[in-house]
């Protein structure tokens, strides 16, 4: 049986790795702060400018990205050996102020989405 558990070298590599993807991402929105629009999600609604930046600079494929989850729920599935492209998704709270509830980003995480050519139908 495999061991996936990942070691401090692996977990800092990732991590210096997504610190240097989301550097170039800044940078190229200072030097172009309106992107043409190239991904979008399941629902056709764009995905962020920097969420399109990061999709750009790793696939640069137009169309439609989803999810793993994503792509299960509207009957396709991942294709094995597909490489997901990195976004920042964030990470949301809820709050009670003055009896009204609102929901805000706190945090960012990330997670991979798949092009709909590396999808097949079920």
């Amino acid at each position: 049986m495999k061991n996936y558990t990942s070691t401090p070298e692996e977990i800092a590599d990732r991590k210096a790795k997504r610190a240097e993807l989301f550097g170039k991402v800044k940078n190229a929105i200072k030097e172009n702060p309106a992107p043409a629009t190239i991904a979008t999600n399941q629902d056709q609604k764009p995905y962020s400018p920097f969420n399109q930046y990061m999709i750009a600079m790793q696939s640069g494929a137009p169309g439609t990205y989803a999810g793993f989850h994503s792509w299960r729920i509207l009957g396709r599935k991942v294709s094995k050996g597909a490489h997901g492209v990195l976004i920042a998704t964030p990470i949301m709270k809820k709050e009670e102020i003055n009896g009204e509830e609102k929901t805000s980003a706190v945090n960012f995480s990330t997670a991979y989405i798949f092009h709909i050519s590396q999808t097949e139908a079920i």
